[in-house]
């Protein structure tokens, strides 16, 4: 420790001018004046400067004069030096960016309590040195009723003593004391009188005060989620755990509250959404509509602030445990706007990877997306395309959509005979003059995943529907996040 300062006595002897402040004295028009204190080691010059150079100048009175006799180790209150009191403790966010849009503020550094939590420490206080610290007080009147009236209005006030606070320190287990008056000492003159102009009555203080070394501040590392109970009710190591049945994970997660992923884009490439589901609340999900929660939107910045751990955008992480057991991982930003929607950003290597289709006729190739997903029973597009490729919502055949002008020249081959035959859920592929199904739901069980290239969203089948594969809801357990 090279250097170290904290002001400890200086904070003592504040407090003790600050208990001896606000007092008055009745003139003799009956006019209230308060007496002022002073600090009592006044050098030479100053006390010069004070009586304008001159012996002859009478001092004004009455004031009060504070200083400090003495300081003395004190051995009978002295405890084990070696001691450490080890405090955890979390922080609020100091210095922050306004995110409210409302706000005058709005984008700006702000230097102020956020209200968000900051960092996790530890901090461990050293066991601080015990002193008596003696003060004294003397009181400059200029007659007899002057003295009478302060010193009533200070005795009083010790029965036997007060008590002070040198700091407001949450951390700081030395800031009370007590200021204890020990001795009065009424005049300092003799009889008879008649050498001094000024009448002193001198006060003298006790106070127990402690002296501590800088405490030591750590980063404090702490379990934010249970992924086994080691421990039953009683405090002993489980039956489970030493019979080996113990083999199934438990993950805990926030307050019990599931999840709900949604894309937030309309085309173009997807823009991924979470927003918190309560343990009873349902969802609306098809294929082909928006996922929509039911019940009332949840804050997520208050459930994640009841938490240890900082939240920090675009570095905290979002884990999807999915039903054939694949983590998805997304890093994490909270909506200015909106706190109970979290935008997600996916790992791309996290995703499930296309299930390369290959091509029928002309167009060998394979590849894992489809142009567009349709009704054909609805308006197509206008032109067709080598290699254009349709995930088809409804049957094709000549009788289910002879009543559809438009769809079945589209469906057509170049020949002008032939017409295309498809399932509900097939994957058609046009090769410039032909139809093909190269994608029969009706005979594939397994895990397929093909990305919708209009929209970016990837679809999976499971062998009997179409999902989306990113999108929907985990439960409680399926999902944590990593601060």
């Amino acid at each position: 420790m090279d250097f170290f300062y904290d002001g400890q006595i200086r904070r003592y002897l504040t407090q003790f001018i600050r208990a001896l402040s606000g007092f008055h004295y009745q003139d003799g028009e009956g006019n209230l004046v308060q007496v002022p204190v002073r600090f009592g080691t006044l050098n030479k010059q100053t006390a010069s400067i004070l009586r304008q150079n001159s012996e002859n100048f009478l001092m004004q009175a009455p004031f009060i004069s504070a200083y400090i006799e003495n300081l003395e180790l004190s051995r009978t209150r002295m405890q084990d030096p070696t001691y450490v009191s080890k405090v955890h403790v979390i922080e609020r966010e100091y210095g922050y960016t306004d995110e409210n849009i409302n706000s005058p503020t709005y984008g700006q550094f702000i230097e102020d309590y956020a209200a968000k939590r900051g960092a996790d420490v530890t901090v461990e206080r050293l066991m601080p040195n015990p002193y008596q610290l003696s003060l004294k007080a003397d009181i400059w009147t200029t007659n007899i009723d002057q003295k009478l009236q302060i010193l009533e209005q200070i005795v009083v006030l010790f029965n036997p003593a007060i008590e002070l606070q040198t700091t407001s320190n949450y951390l700081d287990w030395t800031s009370l004391t007590t200021l204890e008056l020990m001795e009065i000492n009424y005049t300092n003159q003799t009889i008879p009188t008649g050498d001094q102009d000024l009448e002193v009555a001198s006060l003298k203080f006790m106070a127990p005060i402690w002296l501590s070394p800088p405490a030591k501040v750590k980063r404090q590392g702490v379990i934010t989620s249970i992924i086994a109970r080691v421990f039953d009710e009683e405090g002993n190591i489980t039956n489970d755990l030493l019979a080996g049945s113990m083999i199934s994970r438990q993950v805990i997660t926030l307050y019990g509250y599931g999840v709900m992923i949604t894309n937030n884009s309309s085309s173009g490439s997807p823009q991924y959404i979470a927003k918190l589901l309560g343990n009873v609340e349902g969802v609306t999900n098809t294929f082909d509509t928006q996922i929509s929660k039911l019940g009332q939107n949840i804050n997520w910045r208050e459930i994640l602030e009841r938490y240890p751990g900082k939240f920090v955008a675009g570095y905290s992480k979002l884990q999807l445990t999915k039903a054939d057991g694949k983590i998805a991982t997304a890093t994490l930003s909270l909506d200015s706007a909106d706190e109970t929607i979290m935008h997600l950003t996916f790992d791309n290597q996290s995703l499930p990877t296309n299930t390369l289709i290959a091509g029928a006729g002309a167009v060998t190739a394979a590849r894992g997306t489809v142009d567009a997903i349709v009704d054909p029973t609805r308006p197509l597009p206008a032109s067709k395309t080598v290699d254009m490729r349709f995930l088809i919502l409804e049957e094709i055949n000549p009788a289910s959509i002879v009543d559809f002008a438009d769809s079945v020249p589209y469906f057509r081959n170049a020949n002008g005979t032939t017409f295309l035959r498809a399932n509900a859920n097939d994957v058609i592929q046009w090769d410039g003059t032909t139809w093909h199904v190269i994608f029969n739901s009706g005979a594939q069980n397994g895990p397929t995943f093909i990305t919708n290239a209009y929209t970016g969203i990837q679809y999976k089948w499971d062998g009997e529907t179409w999902t989306k594969s990113m999108e929907g809801t985990f439960d409680n357990g399926s999902w944590q996040i990593i601060l």
